[in-house]
């Protein structure tokens, strides 16, 4: 019998996020801010880092990668 895979660090962030209701609003699904913001906190431009989640301005990865840091 296969056991489930463990989770990876974006689902176990993701989790985190939304257990302490970091982003207010989730018109953006949560998995591609927080996608964002590692990137960001990997040292990806806010630009660059929209590029890649796609879909998500840099003003949204701006306010994602704030958002998780306090």
């Amino acid at each position: 019998m296969a056991s489930a895979p463990p989770p990876t660090v974006t689902q176990i962030v993701c989790e985190w996020a939304r257990g302490r209701n970091v982003f207010k609003r989730n018109k953006v699904p949560i998995e591609r801010k927080v996608q964002a913001a590692i990137l960001c906190a990997s040292g990806f431009s806010y630009r660059r880092a929209s590029e890649l989640t796609g879909g998500v301005s840099y003003v949204a990865v701006h306010d994602a990668f704030t958002a998780m840091t306090r």
